[in-house]
């Protein structure tokens, strides 16, 4: 059986971390578009994102459907292992340019985010 209060801690620690997340998303979406709203599951590692790209009228949702942190020296990486998009096209170009890629983590986050996630 599930435990309640875990499932509410778990969401309160999923939101502090998401503003934190979404802070250093925007800067990395930002030569490309702008991200309006993230939601971050770590039971079931994964990440949804609502992004409106430069030049383009309707909004995308992309998802990281399994996602791990890894740690080399003193830098932690975020590596995606499955993402999806609204948009079959940009699906594509997700998988040939993020999927098992090292996305590094700002130092300043990667703490309480590995604390977390």
């Amino acid at each position: 059986m599930i435990n309640p209060f875990s499932n509410i801690i778990n969401q309160a620690k999923d939101k502090g971390v998401s503003r934190l997340f979404e802070h250093w998303l925007s800067q990395q979406l930002e030569p490309y578009g702008r991200l309006l709203g993230m939601t971050l599951d770590s039971k079931n590692k994964a990440i949804r994102m609502e992004v409106l790209l430069h030049g383009e009228s309707e909004s995308i949702r992309i998802t990281i459907d399994n996602y791990s942190l890894v740690d080399q020296g003193d830098q932690t990486f975020l590596i995606a292992k499955k993402m999806t998009a609204s948009r079959a096209w940009i699906g594509k170009v997700l998988d040939n340019f993020l999927i098992d890629r090292k996305l590094e983590l700002p130092r300043q986050y990667a703490g309480m985010i590995k604390m977390v996630l």
